[in-house]
């Protein structure tokens, strides 16, 4: 598999704004007085100089294009939203050295669409606040990031933070801070459009639901509902295919998936690799893009109700429900959760294409369906079977020890705690404390 450590946003910008100019532009240091003096002679205050910027941002940015700041955007907090306002476009940040550390968690009350406090990748580009070189900066992800970008052949880094109109590094790097390219912002690509965008997904609750369910149970004597709950999880993985390099599937629905294997269904585990080189709150924040746009996908399907059940830190979970006119019910639960990246290695999974056992098993005589409704293929990695033995067997040890919690939620009071910290030693369990639980991750 090939990870990024840098937050990957393009086909995020591409499915909530398709066909739209990405710009980008670093540095505007509105109210910044001092400024003035040092780079920006030629205005006289920093209200001419606001009033200069924004106009060159609205001069080239549309109302529905994408612009991303490549930090240090405001010296006066409770003037952002009010800036903001008055520019054009779905705007984004990366954070720079002068912006306040709080910006990440209040931005949706001020008008950015999102911030983000690492550097981010748009197709092979690299935008980042300070350039990606040598000498900026010692922790360890802005170390692997570099790394990362300097085995790109393509790539640039697009970055701001230097003040100066002709800063050159090399091909690979461009700085856009306003200075640089005279507070117009730079086009760098433009966002695409997804496939049947304009038409919802649609599934087999016609009159063909009743005929269709009633051959496949009389052919493999399976209870209707799997098929409904296997479509269910189909379609949910085709859509998670923007973090396929980032997460796992097992558990129940895993077994089916790779071995056709029937049981006792239970529910879809998707491990997302907690990667050590990112803060807590950076994992969980992936962690949570992906299940809400799982969430949302599953929510254009036709018949399917949806509900959040809980909302931990690093647990994401939620139910999915098919009602057909004539009583089907079928009831699922998603399980998100994060595992640490370092305890597997790529030679621990597969790589494989699957279709809804629906498709799978559907009779000769509906195969015309195919054309008619929507069915789901997708490409997800999978534990070989070695894994798929040790996570049956911790699945088994949790709920012999205390069938009251949630999978993968254990309280740190009461007869677990010895089964814990037996799996600590015996296992290599990793466990994160919070509030009143252990997070364990396999």
């Amino acid at each position: 598999m090939t990870f990024s450590f840098c937050i990957v946003i393009y086909k995020m910008l591409c499915k909530k704004y398709p066909n739209q100019n990405i710009y980008v532009i670093g540095d505007h240091h509105f109210f910044h007085n001092n400024i003035i003096s040092y780079t920006r002679s030629q205005f006289h205050d920093v209200l001419e100089m606001n009033r200069h910027i924004i106009e060159q941002h609205n001069h080239v940015v549309g109302k529905d294009d994408i612009v991303i700041f490549l930090g240090d955007f405001s010296f006066k907090n409770g003037f952002i939203q009010s800036i903001l306002e008055q520019m054009n476009g779905h705007k984004y940040l990366i954070g720079g050295n002068h912006d306040a550390k709080n910006l990440e968690k209040n931005y949706p009350t001020l008008g950015f669409e999102g911030v983000y406090v690492t550097p981010i990748k748009i197709q092979d580009h690299y935008l980042s606040h300070e350039p990606l070189t040598e000498g900026n900066r010692l922790d360890l992800q802005f170390k692997l990031i570099l790394q990362e970008f300097q085995k790109c052949i393509q790539g640039v880094n697009y970055h701001g933070h230097i003040h100066e109109k002709d800063y050159f590094i090399s091909n690979n790097y461009c700085n856009v801070s306003c200075e640089a390219v005279d507070y117009l912002p730079l086009l760098i690509g433009k966002t695409t459009s997804l496939i049947n965008q304009e038409h919802p997904p649609l599934f087999i609750n016609s009159h063909y639901f009743d005929d269709v369910l009633f051959s496949l149970k009389k052919k493999h004597n399976i209870d209707p509902s799997l098929f409904i709950t296997d479509y269910i999880y189909s379609y949910l993985l085709e859509n998670c295919s923007d973090y396929q390099n980032d997460y796992f599937v097992h558990g129940s629905f895993g077994l089916l998936k790779k071995y056709y294997f029937l049981s006792k269904m239970s529910d879809l585990d998707i491990s997302m690799f907690y990667k050590s080189c990112k803060s807590k709150g950076a994992n969980i924040s992936s962690l949570k893009s992906m299940v809400d746009d799982a969430y949302t996908s599953l929510k254009s399907i036709d018949g399917i109700n949806l509900l959040f059940l809980k909302r931990y830190s690093s647990l994401r979970m939620f139910e999915a429900r098919y009602t057909s006119q004539n009583s089907y019910f079928s009831d699922c639960i998603f399980d998100a959760n994060l595992i640490f990246l370092d305890c597997y290695k790529d030679t621990d999974f597969i790589k494989l294409k699957k279709e809804s056992l629906l498709q799978k098993s559907l009779p000769k005589e509906y195969y015309s369906l195919t054309e008619e409704f929507h069915f789901p293929s997708f490409q997800a990695n999978f534990l070989k079977p070695q894994g798929d033995i040790a996570n049956l067997l911790l699945q088994f040890l949790h709920n012999t020890a205390n069938t009251s919690c949630p999978h993968y939620l254990v309280s740190k009071s009461g007869s677990s705690t010895q089964l814990i910290k037996h799996w600590k030693n015996t296992y290599n369990v990793s466990l994160i404390e919070y509030g009143d639980s252990y997070d364990y991750f396999e």
